[in-house]
């Protein structure tokens, strides 16, 4: 009788976690690196999540603590996704953004902690549609 109470215990709380909290995977960040300056995190949003949190550091190791050089937390999805932009960030080709991010969704917290990515290419500027270059027309110079 012990045995079988105890069995029916685990699976009610088991079936109570499910229930209340559901099961939740931490999205995976979508990371680009744009040209002259740019870098972008980015995850799925949901209707449950609250917040998401980005911390990194160009070719540094970063601690499961530490703020990094760059970071924002972001409260407010834009077009279905939760975005963390930095407009100034300079990266080059071979450069690896060290990073941790965190969500938090239906106010429960979740960390994704020593990651990596490496830039493989640099994009261009969402919005310009070119690439930084500098070109002439007749007796002016443009920067696209």
């Amino acid at each position: 009788k012990t045995i079988m109470l105890s069995i029916k215990v685990v699976f009610l709380l088991i079936c109570l976690k499910s229930t209340c909290y559901g099961d939740f995977t931490i999205p995976k960040v979508s990371l680009e690196a744009y040209e002259p300056a740019g870098f972008r995190a980015s995850i799925p949003a949901d209707s449950d999540t609250q917040l998401f949190a980005f911390h990194g550091k160009v070719n540094e190791h970063i601690s499961r603590t530490e703020p990094g050089d760059f970071s924002g937390d972001v409260k407010i999805k834009s077009e279905d996704r939760f975005t963390y932009y930095n407009a100034n960030l300079k990266l080059k080709e071979g450069d690896i953004i060290h990073y941790w991010y965190f969500v938090q969704n239906n106010f429960l917290g979740y960390r994704k902690d020593a990651q990596n990515w490496t830039v493989r290419e640099l994009r261009p500027v969402p919005g310009t549609g070119c690439k930084a270059s500098i070109m002439k027309l007749s007796d002016r110079t443009s920067v696209c």
